[in-house]
């Protein structure tokens, strides 16, 4: 019966404490619930109408779609069918909308299209983006891991070593890929390199982790030598670019020269036909009075 009492008294105490400062954050809490449900709820339907209309999309262009997310690092966390989905609901209401107004009809209509063009337009940029990324930084890794392997480092440490250096976007995947090799939840160095060859298809990139995915048949002499040949064969496909790009560049500014060159010519002998023609009719001759 005291205890009974006690909390009684404490809880009279503090209501005025309670309505004052507690409830708010309860009051705020409640919405954020609230708030939440409800996203899930939205969440749920929209998954139950990607189930029932996914099976009306071919599986060809999931396939294409899926892949352009894959190599753009599904920036929007979304699936094909999800993407796909909502891009053909957006041009339905479009086309629908499209009906109920008069006067600019086509040009509704094409900027509509162009809305819904945006996001793969965005997605091949990202994925352009993310492969210069991971081509121009796997050339600097090979070759650091190549001169780790030379001083006798093993490969597991080489490879934790050099993700350190990894630059960008490219880099915090490449660590990640390479924390997978440790721990309890490890993973086989062919999973690893596996995955990030998907995540990317970069010939660069291919040839480095198939070179790794097969160490464990190799010695590391063995892989010594397919690194040098790796940086050997880039190097050479780069001066061959460089060589390809400066013969296409040097017929245009020969081009461009001689362009300038006649216009020069062309702009002085305007103006001398001028002056000779203003000093002819004012009677002094073409040649300064002679």
């Amino acid at each position: 019966m005291i205890v009974f009492l006690t909390i009684l008294l404490l809880l009279l105490l503090f209501a005025p404490l309670y309505k004052s400062q507690l409830q708010p954050v309860v009051d705020v809490a409640y919405q954020l619930k609230q708030d939440y449900m409800l996203v899930q709820k939205k969440k749920r339907t929209w998954r139950f109408v990607v189930q029932k209309l996914e099976p009306y999309i071919s599986s060809s262009l999931l396939n294409k779609v899926q892949k352009l997310i894959r190599l753009a690092g599904n920036p929007w966390k979304i699936t094909a069918s999800e993407l796909i989905i909502a891009l053909v609901l957006v041009a339905a209401g479009a086309i629908l909308l499209s009906t109920q107004i008069q006067n600019a009809r086509v040009e509704f209509t094409l900027a509509c299209f162009l809305l819904i063009a945006m996001p793969f337009t965005r997605l091949n940029k990202l994925k352009n983006k993310r492969q210069l990324e991971a081509r121009t930084a796997i050339r600097f890794l090979k070759r650091r891991l190549n001169t780790q392997l030379k001083m006798g480092i093993p490969l597991d440490q080489a490879l934790e070593e050099i993700s350190s250096y990894a630059p960008g976007e490219f880099g915090s995947v490449f660590n990640d890929a390479v924390s997978q090799l440790t721990g309890q939840n490890r993973r086989s160095l062919k999973e690893v390199m596996q995955d990030l060859r998907l995540q990317y298809e970069v010939k660069e990139l291919d040839s480095f982790c198939l070179s790794l995915e097969l160490s464990d048949m190799k010695t590391m002499t063995i892989l010594r030598e397919q690194l040098d040949r790796q940086i050997s064969e880039e190097a050479h496909r780069i001066d061959e670019f460089i060589e390809e790009r400066s013969e296409n560049v040097k017929p245009k500014l020969l081009s461009l020269a001689t362009l300038t060159f006649l216009f020069s010519v062309s702009l002085a002998g305007y103006f001398v036909f001028a002056y000779l023609k203003q000093n002819w009719n004012s009677g002094g001759g073409f040649f300064f009075g002679l």
